[in-house]
């Protein structure tokens, strides 16, 4: 078998590693409605943007509503499209 030990990486491949994580890290828009959170992940897939639809987060609210997840690199132009659409998002969350 051939095994890399993680210790022996140049600082280029785990700064970019790291870098990745950051960009990729997700994000989260919560609603007050379902009909908003369904609207929202549809205008978004229009754009290509990768947003999925999951149960609002715990850590987040009490609720049982819906929340719609996407990564952080897309934030700006999410919101911007979502303020166009007149989309009503209660909020917007790093995770």
């Amino acid at each position: 078998m051939d095994f890399t030990c993680p210790y022996s990486l140049s600082p280029r491949i785990i700064a970019e590693n790291i870098y990745s994580g950051v960009k990729n890290m997700e994000c989260v828009a919560t609603f007050d409605t379902t009909y908003m959170a369904l609207l929202f992940e549809k205008t978004c897939k229009k754009l290509g943007c990768d947003v999925k639809i999951i149960p609002v987060p715990r850590t987040l609210s009490a609720s049982c509503g819906l929340a719609c997840s996407y990564a952080c690199g897309e934030e700006e132009k999410i919101r911007s499209t979502a303020s166009a659409e007149n989309i009503e998002v209660a909020g917007y969350h790093k995770l």
